[in-house]
């Protein structure tokens, strides 16, 4: 059985002997950062797509399909002087959801200001900090510092303090590898009981109209209604 220490973390608990804790922002090459807090002037034709907390969702990946808000190549070149966007960044939704994350791919989009900017350091695996900030006790944790006004905001330098377990690199990259294959397993599952809920709900309202509309007996006389969405019905129906 692998050796165990307490962590000294209550949300942590428990963890192998040969981990360390530390502060988020010790496994970072440079602090926290976010984007703009204005509200960028918009263009409508050959913008640069500009993301909030929506484009974040259950995959590593920003999902740019949904965006409707575009910004000039010349406003998108002023924002990342201060974003410095770069792939494989982590960006962490810090307002309104806590805890919504995507890995910075090839795309290039700007990001507003309620997500987080963060920047993994060559002696830490990626994908593991990325799945770390998935973790729903440490969401928690992040989510206990924020502040209230019309809603939650957790501030970057807070962020930053967040303790997190630590285990070698190469140990990392086996936990991000297995829960790479694990996860698109479950993902997968979710998309197949997806398809399966909406095949029943299509069913449940074909069977709604096919029954108020032609009654119980299959073997009644039919008439058209004179309705186009009802089409015939039972001859014993009236409208």
């Amino acid at each position: 059985m692998r050796e165990m220490k307490d962590s000294g973390i209550v949300w942590i608990g428990e963890i192998p002997q040969n981990w360390k804790t530390t502060k988020l922002l010790n496994v970072l090459r440079c602090p926290i950062s976010d984007g703009p807090h204005e509200t960028p002037e918009l263009v409508t034709e050959n913008g640069i797509p500009f993301i909030s907390v929506d484009s974040l969702n259950s995959t590593k990946s920003v999902d740019l399909s949904i965006v409707k808000k575009f910004i000039s190549q010349e406003l998108y070149e002023e924002y990342n002087k201060k974003t410095n966007l770069e792939k494989n960044d982590i960006l962490f939704s810090k307002a309104a959801t806590i805890g919504k994350t995507a890995i910075i791919g090839d795309e290039k989009f700007m990001v507003w200001s309620p997500l987080a900017i963060i920047k993994v350091n060559k002696d830490n695996c990626v994908d593991y900090i990325y799945y770390l900030l998935n973790s729903e006790e440490l969401i928690k944790h992040i989510s206990l510092m924020g502040s209230y006004n019309t809603q939650i905001n957790v501030g970057m330098r807070n962020l930053e303090r967040a303790p997190i377990p630590v285990p070698l690199l190469s140990e990392q990259q086996k936990i991000a590898d297995f829960l790479d294959t694990q996860c698109s397993k479950v993902d997968t599952l979710i998309a197949n009981q997806q398809s399966q809920i909406e095949k029943l709900k299509s069913y449940k309202q074909s069977l709604i109209t096919e029954v108020v509309t032609k009654g119980l007996d299959k073997n009644v006389h039919m008439k058209d209604s004179g309705v186009e969405w009802i089409g015939e019905i039972a001859s014993t129906f009236s409208v």
